[in-house]
């Protein structure tokens, strides 16, 4: 009868454990399907390239973008990044939020709600002007301008994006403060001669004394 309740116990450990794996492989199939979702897959014809960024009186970098068709898809932070933009990215990649020039006029890039909520107006986008990959978010170039005033006019062929605004950014001030520093730091510069001239009087001494000898002379002979 011991022997029987025995493996009886063991029978129901062995259930239980089983039933808590099963549970837990669950649990953890159900966490890596919701994670994956969270995330656009590139479908076909949507390819991630590195693209040449030119601002004109910033210069030239390099940013990560989506391109379809002949639509480009920018990296948000890199290109606020680059352009001294505030901005904080979620720790689940699915928003971006910070302000603009101004520290009252705040914005937040929403993927969750597919808009954009900027100096207090909010902007509805469709579901694909906003994509979110595994290393951040990235909004169709066209609302950079329509929103941000940051003008991008996209080349397939080179794939390069020239960036307009008449907006000034916070880089350019930057670049602008570090040249009147530079310019005040060259104007309290004292000059330095190159080369120091000494005043040389021996050949004048040596005339003086033969004309005064010589005249000694002519003296005494009259």
């Amino acid at each position: 009868m011991a022997v029987f309740l025995g493996k009886s116990a063991k029978g129901k450990h062995l259930s239980t454990y089983l039933l808590r794996w099963e549970t837990l492989t669950i649990a953890l199939l159900m966490m890596l399907l919701s994670m994956k979702t969270g995330y656009c897959q590139l479908e076909d014809g949507y390819d991630e390239v590195p693209i040449t960024l030119s601002v004109q009186g910033i210069g030239n970098a390099e940013i990560p973008a989506i391109i379809h068709e002949q639509s480009a898809y920018l990296a948000i932070k890199e290109l606020f990044d680059f352009l001294k933009i505030k901005n904080d990215l979620s720790p689940g990649l699915d928003s971006l939020t910070g302000f603009f020039l101004n520290p009252k006029a705040t914005f937040l890039i929403d993927k969750s709600n597919n808009r954009i909520v900027y100096d207090n107006k909010i902007v509805d986008l469709k579901e694909t002007d906003l994509i979110q990959t595994l290393s951040g978010l990235y909004l169709k170039d066209e609302y950079f301008g329509s929103v941000f005033g940051l003008e991008c006019s996209f080349s397939f062929h080179s794939l390069s994006v020239a960036l307009e605004t008449k907006i000034e950014l916070p880089a350019i001030r930057e670049m602008q403060q570090d040249l009147i520093r530079q310019s005040i730091g060259q104007q309290n510069i004292e000059p330095m001669a190159d080369t120091i001239f000494k005043r040389n009087f021996s050949k004048y001494k040596k005339v003086g004394i033969r004309f005064f000898v010589c005249y000694s002379c002519m003296g005494f002979i009259l």
